[in-house]
Order: C-alpha cells, then structure tokens, then sequence
C-alpha cells in the first residue's frame, strides 16, 4: 500500500492530525515543535528558531496545503518550506511505541515534560559539579599564592 486511498477516512484522520501540529506549536509557548499521533498517523512539525508561534502555526498550514497538493493521499509525506517542516507517516498497525493509536496519544505531553525535567535535574548538577571544581581550584591557588609571601 503506497497511498492511504485504501483506508476508510484516510484524507479525514490526516487533516485532524495536520491541525494537532498546527494548534501544537501555536500554543507551546515559544517551543515552535510539536509531534504526536493520531489514528495510526505519526505527525511532527517545527519551525525556525527566530518565528513567533502564530508565523510558525501559518508556515505549517502551508506545509500541510503542500502536501494536499503535491503528495495527495500518500501514506507519508516531508515538507520542507523556508521556515518549517512538516513530516507524516501512517502505520497500519498503529505508530510503533504508543499503546494506543485510536485517538492522540494522552501522555506525549507527559513525556515531554518528564525529558525537559530530566534535561534541567541534569544540566543543573553538572553546572553545580563545575563550580565546585572552579571553587576548589580558586581556593588551592590562594593557598600557592598567600604560602609564596611566607616563604621570604
């Protein structure tokens, strides 16, 4: 199967899809990138760093009036527009590594913000690890420094 013709509302679960990327990176607070599932649809769309979320929202409708047009009713698609991508693929059997692809997968947002927390709890221990190591290094250098005016 090379086109999703084949599958009941194929067009329809598509476009729902396209406007959950949409709605996505308009509302995501600046992080212009967004993906998630939909009906056995995998979707991601993202966006230069230097776009609002609304110019980032209007590039990926574009993407998706793109795909309309030149991919049709393809089973997977990449749009690149200067500005933001856009990326789909349908699995038959359901996007691998969700457990269920019959509506948009509720912990996606779950799982981003347990990465992000992650990222930060990490991020912060080894900027804490780098300065003590810049303090203990201050510290033994004072130490060289002030034992030179005792030794004369």
């Amino acid at each position: 199967m090379k086109n999703g013709g084949d599958v009941v509302g194929f067009e329809g679960k598509r476009d729902s899809a396209f406007q959950m990327v949409e709605n996505g990176v308009k509302g995501n607070n600046g992080n212009l990138f967004y993906t998630g599932s939909y009906e056995s649809l995998y979707v991601l769309g993202q966006c230069e760093g230097n776009m609002g979320n609304d110019d980032c929202g209007d590039c990926i409708a574009s993407a998706e009036e793109q795909v309309k047009v030149q991919c049709g009713d393809s089973i997977s698609a990449q749009v690149y527009l200067q500005g933001c991508y856009l990326s789909y693929s349908f699995y038959p059997n359901g996007v691998p590594g969700t457990i269920s692809s019959s509506s948009s997968s509720p912990g996606t947002g779950r799982h981003q913000h347990t990465e992000r927390t992650v990222a930060l709890a990490v991020g912060g221990l080894a900027a804490l690890g780098f300065l003590i190591v810049c303090l203990l290094f201050l510290k033994s250098a004072l130490k060289k420094k002030s034992g030179k005016r005792g030794g004369y």
